[in-house]
């Protein structure tokens, strides 16, 4: 208490000191003020009266009312006028007019205010008089303006402040005293109260109050205090059971842990284990935790890859995923029990962040050893599965309810064009045009909404080109997913199409074949009747000559029907009259001038005869006659001009040429092609030119019977006709005659026997329009060693020659689709690749298509149909560096 009190007396000792000081410091800070501001006035006042007196002695009169006027107004006591030898000139009343101003004073007039042009003031040795002197010239003479107040109000207020000071310093040091009695009596007593208590409560008594405070600040912070303690009462309180439930939490925690199947660890910053619970300890075969405990957890369990290489700290997902600060799941590294041994192990890493910052992290792992045996072998299965899947040549497809591919085989893939990737997700509208998709739409969806079998013939267009398919679909409830999807299967018919088609269009032959044989030969009887008729009526009317002239009309008639009937007959004659040994070269030679005067001088007739040409076992007369019909139908395609070209050649026809054309029979033969650079024929014409009767000329141009009857007589002789054409390129008929087996086998023919083709290496680019007949070669081919490479049009083998350096021979069809047919193929591949080899092939013979494009390609075409033997020597001729070796005799032939 005594200190508080001396410190509160010295606090209030200075204060009054302070308060006088600042006072008188106040007091004198206000007169200088007063003083300045007379100053300030005198100046300014100065100024201005010497303004006016100037402005009036100019004008030749002293302003005497004004300066009286103006000093009044601002409290002056007097103005002067004064020469430069100090006498009054002008004062206020006209006093002291004449007089010196120095009289007046108490001083010399050395110590005078100076006359300056801007103005001074000076107070006199009393401080009671402010003087003001300026100078200021009029006309040639010098003059000096003085004017003077009192300074008594400064110095009155100087004693009033200093008289304040006095009385006010008492009363103030009496009213400190008291106020220093209340503080000391009323606040500082209950302060010292107030302090021990709170010591008291700090210290840890809680239970400690304060009573008896006066009812004022400081009762109201006692109140604080005891609310305070009540408070911190009931927060142990609180904390003590928090403490209690986090006590059994860590329990449970510790009991959760142990009794987990999951291995769980901690670890800090430095990757040391901080806990191990028994899962783990177990799973790394140490006896407890402590052994765990403060170790580098990487370098114990996870120091190794499997295959033993060292793997280290800096490239562990663990460390990584505590650097990141993000969580990691990994099921493909292996953990290193304490025996040396690993096991595969799925993990889980955590970091432990406090204040966003890592200080730890957290791992789980379990052993996943029987669960990869099991993925393996379900992988096994499920490779076994798609094995046989993908081994099945008919492709299969499986789709949702919402008609999307979800699985598929490589023969599907093969069909589509597309891969697998590719399909998976994807409905029929992502890879087949609208029309067709629309057809595979509506069957999902009647088999997905009858849940019954679907079965369908179709047309797809895929990476074969448009192909007729037979497809089954059929519902099925997926297992896992309880949802509806179906299963389809794809059955490419396409050929197995062509063939019935072949085959219903030989039986229609033979069935008009028969038809008109017997047509023919009842008409044959009736047109005897009728010319023997004729003859005789001829003879009985030798003098009206015109009833001669209708008899010989009834004749020539006739002779047209007998002519209709004899190619009839030929059409349908299952023998040959009269066949022999025939060398069709000579027939064509011996026929030279017939064929020169069948066409017109505009056509051009080209001979391509082979040498050693196979004889064949025909009838000449009826070769003749289809030799002719066809030059004949030749020259009509050409009413402008063109080519006639005919060819012959030996070839060998084998099994899987006679499958795709059904009525072919494997076997040497004698070929005849018949080339023309027409206007061709439509595709939908083609399947009828055959057929008795059916022409594509004017009514009054053909019978319809000529081409009937060529195929009669090549069916007749055990041979084979095929066509080839485009429509604004031309047509060429191929007669395959069956070779005559006789005595004269050669040494070349010995080495078309099968077993002996070339076979090679290289790289070959197979490029056809027609994907039957580019997987045909690709597959004789890939039999002889070589690496193939397809195309369907120009523009892909131009993309696949850039792509592929390794390319060493160009095999292409000559008529394409795609703007680019196979001569400017040759020529583009051949400008960007001297050194790469051609072979070209078409359905017509290479005179007829030498016109058409560059001679040195033409020269080496091979004509379609071409055998497995053809293809294999040609290749190998243009490859040089033959390598014979033994061929499965079926791709041979």
């Amino acid at each position: 208490m005594n200190l508080f009190a001396k410190i509160f007396a010295v606090v209030l000792l200075l204060f009054v000191v302070s308060i006088s000081a600042i006072t008188f410091t106040m007091s004198d800070r206000h007169i200088e003020r007063m003083e300045k501001v007379l100053v300030d006035r005198h100046l300014f006042l100065g100024r201005l009266i010497t303004n006016e007196v100037q402005r009036w002695q100019s004008e030749g009169k002293w302003p005497f009312a004004t300066l009286n006027k103006l000093t009044r107004e601002d409290d002056i006591r007097f103005w002067w006028i004064v020469d430069s030898d100090g006498i009054i000139h002008l004062a206020d009343d006209n006093r002291f007019v004449g007089t010196r101003a120095a009289s007046y004073f108490d001083k010399t007039p050395a110590h005078w205010p100076p006359p300056t042009s801007k103005g001074s003031i000076r107070f006199d040795d009393s401080g009671t008089l402010g003087i003001f002197s300026q100078a200021f010239s009029v006309g040639h003479r010098q003059w000096s303006f003085w004017l003077g107040s009192s300074t008594r109000d400064i110095q009155e207020a100087r004693r009033d402040i200093v008289a304040f000071s006095l009385i006010a310093a008492p009363i103030v040091a009496a009213c400190l005293g008291i106020l220093l009695f209340l503080v000391i009596h009323h606040f500082l007593g209950p302060l010292a109260k107030l302090s021990s208590g709170v010591r008291r409560i700090g210290e840890g008594d809680l239970s400690f109050r304060l009573n008896g405070m006066p009812n004022d600040e400081v009762g109201s912070l006692a109140e604080s205090v005891n609310a305070m303690a009540a408070q911190l009462t009931q927060r142990e309180e609180s904390l003590r059971e928090r403490m209690l439930a986090l006590r059994d939490q860590q329990q449970q925690v510790k009991l959760l842990l142990e009794s987990t199947a999951e291995a769980i660890f901690g670890l800090d910053t430095h990757g040391n284990c901080t806990f191990a619970n028994p899962a783990c300890v177990r799973m790394l075969g140490y006896r407890d935790a402590d052994e765990l405990a403060g170790r580098n957890m990487h370098g114990l369990i996870h120091h190794s890859r499997l295959c033993g290489a060292p793997y280290p700290a800096g490239d562990c997902a663990i460390y990584r995923s505590f650097l990141s600060g993000e969580g990691i799941h990994l099921d493909t590294e292996v953990l290193w029990r304490a025996d040396g041994s690993s096991f595969p192990a799925e993990f889980w890493s955590y970091p432990i962040l406090r204040d966003g910052e890592a200080i730890g992290s957290v791992v789980t792992f379990l052993d996943i050893t029987e669960r990869k045996r099991v993925e393996m072998d379900l992988s096994r299965a499920k490779e076994l599965l798609d094995s046989i899947i993908n081994g099945i040549a008919d492709p299969i497809f499986v789709k949702d309810a919402g008609h999307r591919f979800i699985a598929v085989n490589d023969a599907l893939c093969d069909l589509v064009g597309h891969a697998r990737t590719d399909l998976l997700g994807k409905s029929d509208y992502y890879f087949f045009p609208a029309e067709e998709a629309d057809v595979f739409w509506a069957h999902d969806d009647r088999v997905l909404g009858t849940n019954e079998v679907d079965v369908n013939e179709e047309k797809l267009t895929g990476a074969k080109g448009t192909r007729i398919v037979s497809t089954v679909k059929s519902p099925f409830t997926n297992p896992m997913t309880g949802n509806r999807n179906l299963v389809g299967t794809i059955r490419d018919i396409t050929e197995q199409k062509h063939v019935e088609q072949t085959l219903r269009r030989a039986q229609k032959m033979d069935a008009i074949g028969q038809l008109s044989g017997g047509i023919a030969h009842d008409f044959n009887n009736i047109l005897g009747v009728i010319v023997g008729s004729a003859d005789l009526l001829k003879l009985q009317v030798p003098a009206d000559h015109q009833a001669l002239d209708r008899v010989e009309t009834i004749q020539k008639a006739a002779q047209r029907a007998a002519d209709l009937t004899r190619q009839l007959v030929g059409f349908a004659r299952q023998q040959p009259a009269q066949a022999v040994a025939t060398d069709i070269n000579r027939v064509i030679v011996e026929m030279q001038s017939l064929i020169a005067r069948s066409v017109t001088p505009e056509v051009e007739v080209t001979h391509d005869f082979s040498d050693n040409l196979w004889r064949t076992e025909i009838d000449p007369g009826d070769f003749q006659d289809a030799l002719l019909n066809l030059v004949i139908n030749a020259h009509d395609a050409m009413p402008g001009g063109g080519r006639l070209t005919l060819e012959t050649r030996n070839c060998t026809l084998d099994s899987e040429y006679c499958m795709l054309n059904p009525g072919a029979e494997p076997g040497d033969y004698v070929q005849l092609a018949v080339s023309d650079s027409g206007h061709g024929i439509p595709p939908e014409d083609q399947e009828h030119i055959f057929e008795p009767f059916f022409s594509t000329k004017a009514k009054d141009k053909g019978t319809g019977l000529g081409l009937a009857m060529v195929y009669g007589f090549t069916t007749r002789s055990g041979g084979h006709i095929k066509v080839y054409s485009e429509p604004g390129i031309g047509t060429t008929f191929r007669l395959y005659l069956p070779r005559v087996v006789g005595q004269e086998q050669s040494e070349e023919r010995i080495a078309d026997q099968p077993g002996t083709l070339p076979r090679g290496r290289e790289t070959i680019l197979a490029v056809d329009d027609e994907a039957a007949l580019l997987e045909l070669a690709q597959t004789w081919l890939e039999a002889l060693g070589y690496r193939v490479v397809t195309a369907k049009d120009g523009p892909q083998a131009l993309e696949l020659l850039a792509e592929e350096p390794a390319i060493d021979l160009l095999f292409s069809d000559v008529v394409m689709p795609g703007g680019i047919n196979g001569y400017e193929l040759a020529e583009r591949a051949t400008t960007a690749r001297p050194a790469l080899k051609v072979l070209l092939t078409s359905g017509y013979t290479e005179n007829a298509l030498s016109n058409n494009g560059q001679a040195r390609f033409a020269a080496n075409l091979l004509n379609k149909p071409y055998t497995p033997t053809e293809l294999a020597r040609r290749v190998r001729s243009l490859l040089g560096n033959a390598e014979s070796a033994t061929v499965d005799p079926r791709v041979a032939h």
